[in-house]
């Protein structure tokens, strides 16, 4: 659903506005010479930050406050040019502002967008009345002339406006404590005003060289404006404008249109880059606080992930203990079990003498046998005595591994590169376990011929970290596609690679019509201790 724009918020009472834009006329008024008009930067000032409602109650002050000046100073209430004057400037600066202000909820000046309409509102507003008051004005100099007048009231009010409209949107969203304004407000002081103040020695000893010397004056303008961005250019040209005014006062030859032009250009031109720079500043601070964001959430996650890693390895050193004494609980009392009953068994059918029951009997042995078998196989998958009492190297060189490969027909190949039995009780069991899933999923599945192990073990870093790198490689028909696991590639497959995550390694699974490839990279802190 569209919403209706929304008025922007008053740092001020309504009626304290307009007693302070009263009191804005009756001080501008009186200042207005050739160079500006200050009065039209005031009303346009007020337009752009006053919600519409507000905009009669303005008008109706301005002319109820410029009638009476106009009185003051002697002017015929019944002439009609006085009333057409009083009348016209509002309805056509409230024109060009209905027209080109953006969003109530969007006046900042940063944007350039935003710099650049209220820009084009003072030079439409200034064009719209500008004929009517070469036309009708008491005081126009146009002697028949329209064009000139038009020209001549145009550069008036456009001036008026820079100097005034830029810092009042600027003070009525900031206000003149910020910090901004105080930056701004130091460096006009240490670096404007002196160079104002010299050229205005300058053009004392050398008259004739006044225009040329105030136009150079204009070089501060852009460095402010870069410096401060919009804040800067805003608060530095009233500076200049008075300077310039104080010039002309003082009877100096400053070329007034081509002044007015060059202050016209260098002011619209120091005010939409001060809008650029600051809209840039805001940019990479918005820029560089949304990297702050992803830093910390990242951090965040990293210490989440440091934690899951260790809940893994936690669940699986666990997972092993558990197996580890199932093993022991199932030899000592299981193995003890079976071997007493094999051992019975073998006493019963000696001394039988019925030849059918000693067939039973000895049918009964080798059922016996077959379930001790069974239960040996059993014991060496959950934890291979071979692994405890030799280490990792002889554990998959010639441990059960090597045996269920062979048994079904395998060529079963190992190859170990550095210290295989220097490393921690986690990492070895975890290589352990990768072998003996991929050797399973090999003898299952594969119908592969070849097997070959692959494990290199490099102290990189001065010797402070381990690189372990795993490869696992036959030559059977591999069916999965490449890369890691998927949730449903079996739970051999999602064994293995949960097994690397909870060491901070990278698994990757390659099966071809050539042969599976299982291939771990590892890399872990160096540590003294020794596989139990």
């Amino acid at each position: 659903m569209a919403t209706a724009k929304r008025a922007p918020d008053l740092a001020v009472k309504p009626w304290l506005l307009l007693a302070l834009y009263c009191v804005g006329l009756l001080l501008f008024w009186p200042l207005a010479r050739n160079l500006w008009y200050l009065p039209a930067g005031l009303r346009l000032g007020l337009l752009w930050i006053a919600p519409r409602r507000l905009w009669l109650c303005l008008m109706l002050v301005e002319i109820a406050t410029l009638l009476a000046l106009s009185l003051a100073r002697g002017y015929d209430p019944g002439q009609i040019d006085l009333w057409l004057t009083l009348l016209l400037p509002w309805p056509c600066y409230a024109l060009a502002v209905s027209v080109l202000r953006p969003a109530q909820s969007d006046l900042g000046l940063s944007a350039p967008l935003v710099m650049a309409r209220l820009l084009a509102s003072c030079l439409l507003g200034a064009l719209l009345l500008a004929p009517w008051l070469a036309r009708f004005h008491p005081q126009s100099t146009a002697n028949g002339d329209l064009i000139a007048g038009s020209f001549e009231f145009m550069l008036g009010d456009m001036i008026g406006g820079l100097m005034l409209a830029p810092a009042i949107v600027l003070l009525a969203r900031r206000g003149i404590a910020s910090t901004a304004q105080r930056a701004a407000l130091r460096d006009i002081a240490a670096y404007l005003l002196p160079v104002l103040l010299g050229a205005a020695a300058l053009t004392i000893l050398a008259p004739h060289m006044a225009p040329i010397v105030f136009l150079l004056s204009f070089g501060p303008l852009l460095f402010l404006a870069f410096r401060h961005g919009c804040s800067g250019a805003a608060l530095a040209l009233p500076c200049v404008g008075v300077t310039l005014e104080i010039g002309h006062s003082l009877g100096l030859d400053l070329a007034l249109p081509a002044m007015q032009l060059a202050l016209v250009a260098i002011g619209f031109g120091s005010l939409m880059l001060g809008a650029a720079i600051s809209a840039l500043r805001e940019s990479h601070w918005l820029l560089a606080e949304r990297n702050r964001e992803l830093l910390h959430k990242n951090e965040t996650l990293h210490e989440l992930a440091t934690e899951l890693r260790a809940m893994a390895q936690q669940l699986t050193r666990l997972q092993e203990q558990g197996q580890r004494e199932l093993a022991a609980e199932m030899h000592d009392e299981l193995g003890q079990s079976i071997t007493a009953v094999a051992t019975r068994a073998a006493l019963a059918e000696r001394s039988c003498d019925d030849p059918a029951t000693r067939h039973s009997l000895h049918a009964l042995r080798e059922q016996i046998r077959a379930l001790h078998d069974s239960l040996h196989r059993a014991l060496r998958q959950l934890r291979p005595l071979v692994l405890d009492n030799y280490g990792l190297r002889r554990a998959l060189a010639e441990g059960p591994l090597r045996e269920l490969a062979e048994d079904a027909g395998l060529d079963y190949r190992t190859h170990f590169h550095g210290d295989i039995d220097g490393l921690d009780e986690d990492t070895t069991t975890a290589i352990y376990r990768i072998c003996q899933e991929a050797v399973t999923n090999c003898v299952r599945h594969a119908r592969a011929h070849l097997f070959i192990l692959d494990l290199s073990v490099q102290r990189v870093h001065s010797g402070q970290w381990l690189w372990v790198e795993l490869e696992l490689a036959d030559d059977g028909d591999g069916d999965r596609g490449a890369g890691k696991p998927s949730s449903g590639s079996g739970l051999g497959l999602a064994s293995i690679h949960s097994r690397v995550l909870a060491l901070g390694g990278d698994y990757r699974y390659e099966p071809g019509p050539g042969g599976t490839r299982h291939h771990v990279l590892i890399h872990r802190p160096a540590t003294d201790e020794a596989p139990r």
